[in-house]
């Protein structure tokens, strides 16, 4: 079912070597914000996603990819160092909120190594397009100081998606200035990959290789105020978030989570939009929630402007010349399945902020051509913690001495099918979880994740000593 079409490929990709710097591979790496499986036509969603559907029929599904965490800083932190996020030196263990003060003295610190500064450094043309999310209060943590030549997006969690503010406190960014743009913040990502993308074009443009990570925004809620969206109807609130404050004008507004999406986005999905101030007003003070299928319906024109943000970079891609380029799509984290939004985590147990299944085990597509077997699909347990080594042997960066690792590489899984023995750790708060091989322990209980997906059978009073084991693994600061 798996198999390498181009043997010969290995040795260049695996062993540091005298080749050329525009022979080493292009590598995108699109990541959704809170997705879940059931969110996805090509896996067990109810939605058309054609862009990613057509990704997963040129490539392979990873049935076994996990995020690095069931929240998005945790995780992140673990895509980008390689490194387990509890052990953080810059309070990343945990979600960094944007209107708590302590939270902007947080982020990524300077001697925690990124793959982009790896393959900066190592000739590669870099740009993150979209959410940071691991440091926004100090110019040290930005990206551009972590490896990104160039930064196109929000440095926080989430930002409504039209005035790109968290809530009243603009953030959007172009390198490592404010930038102010008309537009919505999904379209946005993707037109500023895609420009990126065209000024690498192989017959007019630089011929250096180039690593692009596209983590769009949708389909997680936006923060916006009740005084600046109540009325628009571009957005649908959905729970108010945390008490009225005052901005910088002095005004007193309230939060509101919200689901946010183009009038013609909307239309397309059929939704027909119209304000309701009334209705805004009522869920603000509590007293009103939305519908749930009202919710799913504005969530499915999220999920179209994800995907049509996804076919404007692989468009890009193929008019550039660059349609050989690595393309793997996944997720920071399983859905919100809450009132704030409507996901789906389709056949898993769990959501966001669970490290069930559906918390942890993201979507995940990985295209290469010429190396993967297209409308295949993968059973190798692995995840965001293996991304920073295998980004790294991609691009025949040499990392041999770095002991700080939590991740291995990839690679000669996905080109051979030979799997590897890998057991990931996940912790959230007090709960813990480990995945060794088809097994999954979580605060004491067991599962045979290949017969029980849905985690509905504790097989820890069966297997006494594996259960044990695990639960010994996962204390490990490692």
């Amino acid at each position: 079912m798996w198999r390498c079409l181009l043997p010969a490929l290995l040795p260049v990709l695996l062993v540091a070597g005298s080749v050329a710097a525009d022979d080493r591979p292009d590598i995108v790496l699109l990541v959704a914000d809170d997705l879940g499986w059931g969110d996805l036509s090509c896996l067990d969603g109810e939605f058309p996603t054609p862009a990613i559907d057509r990704l997963a029929a040129e490539g392979a599904v990873l049935d076994a990819f996990y995020a690095g965490s069931s929240s998005c800083t945790p995780s992140r932190y673990a895509l980008f160092t390689g490194r387990n996020a509890w052990r953080s030196q810059g309070g990343l263990d945990r979600v960094l909120m944007f209107f708590n003060e302590q939270d902007r003295r947080k982020g990524l610190r300077p001697d925690e190594v990124t793959f982009a500064e790896r393959l900066s450094a190592a000739g590669y043309d870099t740009m993150l397009a979209g959410k940071w999310h691991l440091g926004h209060g100090e110019e040290a943590s930005s990206p551009v100081r972590h490896g990104f030549d160039r930064f196109h997006g929000c440095r926080g969690g989430c930002i409504d998606f039209f005035t790109h503010a968290y809530g009243y406190i603009p953030d959007w960014w172009k390198d490592s200035k404010p930038f102010v743009e008309e537009g919505e913040a999904t379209d946005l990502i993707a037109s500023a990959a895609a420009k990126f993308i065209r000024e690498h074009d192989r017959t007019t443009g630089d011929q250096d290789p180039f690593l692009l990570v596209v983590a769009f925004t949708a389909p997680h809620y936006g923060k916006s105020t009740l005084e600046t969206s109540g009325d628009d109807p571009r957005t649908l609130l959905t729970r108010r978030a945390g008490d009225p404050r005052t901005d910088a004008g002095g005004n007193r507004v309230q939060p509101m989570n919200s689901l946010q999406a183009t009038i013609e986005d909307l239309e397309a999905v059929g939704v027909t939009p119209e304000s309701d101030p009334e209705q805004a007003a009522a869920v603000a003070a509590g007293e009103q929630e939305v519908d749930p299928a009202v919710r799913r319906a504005w969530y499915r024109a999220m999920l179209k402007a994800l995907d049509d943000g996804v076919a404007e970079v692989l468009a890009a891609l193929q008019e550039s010349g660059r349609g050989d380029a690595i393309v793997l799509f996944t997720a920071d984290n399983g859905p919100d399945e809450t009132v704030s939004n409507a996901g789906d985590s389709g056949r898993f147990k769990g959501a966001k902020a669970t490290l069930h299944e559906g918390g942890i085990r993201v979507p995940s597509i990985l295209r290469w051509p010429g190396v993967i077997e297209p409308a295949t699909r993968h059973p190798q347990v692995g995840g965001f913690i293996d991304l920073h080594p295998t980004i790294c042997a991609l691009a025949e960066v040499d990392i041999s001495g770095d002991a700080e690792l939590d991740g291995i590489s990839l690679v000669s899984a996905w080109t051979t099918g030979a799997e590897l023995d890998r057991t990931i750790a996940f912790r959230r708060g007090k709960s813990r979880a480990v995945r060794e091989g088809d097994w999954k322990w979580i605060d004491g209980r067991l599962y045979d994740l290949v017969n029980d997906p849905g985690e509905t059978t504790d097989l820890a009073g069966t297997h006494p000593q594996r259960a044990a084991r695990l639960q010994a693994l996962s204390e490990s600061n490692r």
